[in-house]
């Protein structure tokens, strides 16, 4: 007989999205349910209810997430990965087990459905770390004066973006995530999931109003080379900052143009978080001017280890065997026996004598392209640390940085 007080996972059905989204917008102290109602019904209509995950205590929702799935791009590969986010509990059922309740839930289920790969933004990395999820990347957070940003560029090279030009945005974004790994295919799917939640306006010079989001084009000789998405918000002194949400450019021209055309809002300050490679002070006279640092990113989970190895193309000349032992907090430990031929990976069941171990976390962290498998075996994440396996490792897996914009879902 189930435990009434015992939290109970499962799909919502159709008739519960108003009040699962509901327990979100009380969560999230929101005024409205809008944010969360309107991507599940979207999921309803073109995916399934199954990735609208409530929990219910004595037959009430008290808890609810949702799940996107959707494709990232690492390199040249397309690899499946969910996105999972609003995961909110009712105050008055907090600290009961039903958040943790819902993400092994959805761990499991998105290892059934044959999803590779997760990622969310959390509201604390030690929460979701003990479901294996562990932070997948940092990126670079830039804090400019409008003074100094406005002498960056040319705000003339860039106008507002049309309804017309998002195949153009698409293809740009697309075409230069294949330098990173983690970032979410642009296409219209995704557009239709980011317009149930966001509020975008176009062909517009005049500012953003409050909640909604510009997107602004650097065209040089008639070609988009570049593009941003940035809205306007106070800061806790109540100055107006232009945050830029993603921010993609193909020459550094196009970048700096983007830059100095958000200094057209009245804002004082612009606000840019770019991937850890990014470049920004050498071209600013005053380097010190401007508040740089480190940010840490999106935590990141690779569902199914096997699967995630098998669609990664690596260098056609490496070959080699490894044996691999992960241990995963809701799924439990697995080995198998990964080798290198012709340019990809196949693995087996066989065991080897001689493995590689490391918890979940570790594999996700090495996967997402944050952390290199010497480094790993260096400061202890790796057994052993040493040895022709972590050399094969190290070679295996291709040296992209990870990055997920601020556009990401999750």
């Amino acid at each position: 007989m189930n435990d009434p007080q015992k939290p109970i996972v499962r799909p919502a059905k159709p008739e519960e999205i108003h009040t699962a989204a509901l327990v979100a917008q009380i969560a999230f102290e929101s005024k409205e349910t809008l944010p969360w109602e309107a991507p599940a019904e979207w999921l309803a209509r073109n995916k399934s209810l199954d990735y609208f995950v409530a929990a219910e205590i004595d037959g009430k929702i008290v808890s609810s997430l949702i799940t996107v799935p959707s494709l990232s791009i690492f390199g040249s590969d397309v690899i499946q990965l969910a996105s999972v986010g609003s995961v909110a509990t009712l105050p008055e059922y907090r600290r009961r087990g039903c958040a943790g309740a819902m993400m092994e839930y959805v761990v499991k289920s998105l290892y059934e459905k044959e999803h590779v790969l997760s990622a969310l933004w959390p509201f604390s990395f030690p929460y979701y770390r003990k479901f294996g999820w562990e932070l997948g990347g940092e990126s670079k957070t830039y804090n400019i004066s409008a003074e100094i940003a406005s002498s960056l560029g040319e705000p003339d090279k860039t106008r507002p973006a049309s309804v017309a030009d998002l195949p153009a945005i698409f293809e740009l974004s697309n075409r230069a995530a294949k330098h990173y790994n983690c970032i979410t295919v642009r296409d219209a799917e995704w557009w239709q999931i980011q317009c149930t939640m966001r509020r975008f306006i176009f062909d517009c010079e005049a500012k953003p109003n409050e909640n909604e989001i510009a997107i602004w084009l650097s065209e040089i000789d008639g070609k988009i080379e570049g593009y941003c998405m940035y809205k306007l918000c106070k800061d806790e002194k109540g100055d107006t900052i232009a945050e830029a949400l993603e921010l993609t450019a193909e020459t550094n021209q196009a970048k700096n143009n983007l830059i100095a055309s958000m200094t057209n809002t009245d804002a004082q300050k612009i606000v840019i978080d770019l991937p850890a490679d990014a470049v920004i002070l050498s071209a600013i006279e005053n380097p010190r001017a401007v508040e740089c640092k480190i940010s840490p990113g999106f935590q990141f989970r690779v569902v199914n280890p096997k699967t995630a190895l098998k669609m990664l193309t690596v260098d056609p000349s490496l070959t080699g065997k490894i044996g691999l032992s992960i241990i995963d907090p809701v799924l439990g430990k697995t080995s198998f026996t990964i080798e290198a031929e012709k340019g990809r990976v196949f693995t087996t069941e066989q065991k080897r004598s001689e493995e590689v171990s490391m918890n979940i976390q570790t594999f996700s962290q090495i996967f997402s392209g944050y952390l290199r498998p010497k480094q790993a075996a260096y400061i202890g994440k790796i057994a052993p640390s040493f040895g022709r396996e972590i050399e094969l490792l190290e070679a295996l897996m291709p040296k992209r940085l990870p990055y997920r914009s601020k556009m990401e879902l999750g």
